[in-house]
């Protein structure tokens, strides 16, 4: 098989599947994390309930970000979603 990560492609070309195919190929053959995704496998299909009030501001602060920064990523005003946190906590909507 042929070395990818040496042919010269210009970073905007794009990859046909077989590129691709041979590109993860190689990536994965190198992978050391193989056997740590194994073991952590069984529980990335565990259906958690989340039952605490105020669960979406816990989940934005343990991913270490601010509300003006998860709402630039939604696309809406950092007080808006600040009154949605407000809302999920005290029961008045609900993320689906």
């Amino acid at each position: 098989m042929k070395n990818v990560i040496n042919q010269a492609t210009p970073h905007d070309a794009e990859l046909d599947s077989k590129q691709i195919f041979e590109a993860f190929y190689i990536w994965y053959r190198n992978y050391e994390h193989k056997e740590l995704d194994n073991q952590i496998k069984p529980f990335l299909n565990l259906a958690v309930p989340i039952q605490s009030e105020g669960w979406l501001r816990k989940v934005r602060q343990a991913l270490y970000l601010s509300s003006g920064e998860v709402a630039k990523r939604i696309n809406m005003s950092r007080g808006g979603y600040t009154n949605m946190e407000w809302n999920v906590m005290k029961k008045v909507a609900t993320l689906p």
